[in-house]
C-alpha cells in the first residue's frame, strides 16, 4: 500500500485521483487543495485546504501523512517550486522542477530554447519588456499602403492582398483556402436555389432562407449542401415535405430538417392555433376597460 500525495483541486486532478485508485497496489490518497473539490475529497483519506504559495505547509502536511510520493497538477504550483521543496525531504514527485516547468509556464523561455537548438515550428517572435519597439516589429511583418497589404517572413514577401476598406468585410484568395472550402467557392447562391427548385418549391424556399440568414452567403453554403444532400437518403418528396413543415414552424437548420425526416414527421399536418376561452373574473379588466 502506498500513500500518494495529490496536489490540486481541478477536474484534471479529480481524474488523476480516480486513475490512481484503480491501481492494484491499493494506494491511499492524501490531497492538498486551495479550495474544496468534493469529488477529490470523497476519494481521499485526508485533505487539507491551503494556499499554493505555502510551500512549508505543503511540506509539513506530506510529512504528517507519511507520503511515499507526490503527484502535482497545477502549473502555478510547479512554477512556485513545489517539487524542489518536496525534494528537500527526499520525496519522489510526478512533476517537473521549477526550472524544467518553464517549458509550460514561460512562453519566452520556450521560444528561446526552440530558437537556440533550431527546433522546427517556432513562430516569428520578439520579447519586449515595454511597449517601445512593438510598432517597429509589427512593421517588419506587415507592410501596407492605400491599396495592398503584404506579409513578410525573413524579408521575403509570402502573401499580398488587395486592401478592403469596408468595415468587417473580407476577401479570400482560392489558393489560400482548404480544399473543401475551395469546392464551395465554385458555387453560387443561384446554383443552390436552382438545385433546391429541382427537388421542390419548399426546398428552394428553405435554401433562400438559409442564404439570407448569413451576412455573407458563402457562410451558408455548407448548411445548404447538407440540406440538399438529404435527398440521397430520403428522396425528393419527403425532403420537400420536411422543408415545408420546418418552414411552417420557422425552422431553417439542417439539424431540424434531418430530425423531421428521421422521425417521419413530414407527413403530419401543422394544426392551426386555437383561441382558448378566457374565464370571467373580477381581476380581469377586459377590452372595454381601455375604451
Amino acid at each position: 500500500m502506498s500513500n500518494v500525495f495529490l496536489i490540486g483541486n481541478g477536474a484534471r486532478e479529480h481524474a488523476i485521483a480516480e486513475a490512481i485508485l484503480r491501481s492494484r497496489h491499493d494506494p491511499v490518497i492524501f490531497s492538498y487543495m486551495k479550495s474544496n473539490n468534493p469529488g477529490i475529497a470523497a476519494l481521499s483519506e485526508k485533505i487539507l485546504i491551503g494556499d499554493y504559495n505555502d510551500l512549508k505547509g505543503i511540506k509539513k502536511f506530506s510529512r504528517d501523512c507519511n507520503i511515499d510520493f507526490a503527484v502535482i497538477g497545477p502549473e502555478d504550483l510547479l512554477n512556485n517550486g513545489v517539487v524542489d521543496s518536496l525534494r528537500e525531504i527526499d520525496m519522489p514527485c510526478v512533476g517537473p522542477t521549477k526550472s524544467l516547468s518553464r517549458l509550460e509556464t514561460s512562453k519566452s523561455f520556450t521560444r528561446r530554447l526552440i530558437q537556440k537548438y533550431n527546433i522546427p515550428g517556432n513562430p516569428i517572435f520578439r520579447i519586449f519588456s515595454s511597449m517601445e519597439g512593438i510598432d517597429d516589429f509589427l512593421g517588419e511583418l506587415v507592410i501596407y499602403d492605400d491599396r495592398t497589404v503584404a506579409i513578410y517572413y525573413d524579408n521575403i514577401r509570402i502573401v499580398q492582398h488587395k486592401r478592403i476598406r469596408i468595415p468587417n468585410d473580407y476577401t479570400t484568395l482560392p489558393a489560400h483556402m482548404p480544399p473543401e472550402h475551395r469546392n464551395y467557392a465554385e458555387w453560387s447562391p443561384e446554383r443552390f436555389i436552382k438545385w433546391g427548385q429541382s427537388i421542390g418549391d419548399n426546398v428552394a424556399e428553405m435554401i433562400r432562407f438559409v442564404l439570407k440568414s448569413k451576412k455573407h452567403p458563402e457562410q451558408a453554403f455548407k448548411t445548404c449542401m447538407g440540406i440538399l444532400n438529404l435527398v440521397k437518403e430520403h428522396g425528393s418528396d419527403r425532403l420537400n415535405k420536411a422543408c415545408g413543415r420546418a418552414l411552417g414552424f420557422g425552422f431553417h437548420s439542417y439539424r431540424r430538417i434531418k430530425n423531421i425526416l428521421d422521425r417521419g414527421l413530414e407527413e403530419e399536418k401543422i394544426e392551426g392555433s386555437m383561441e382558448l376561452p378566457v374565464s370571467s373574473h373580477e381581476n380581469i379588466r377586459g377590452s372595454q376597460y381601455y375604451i
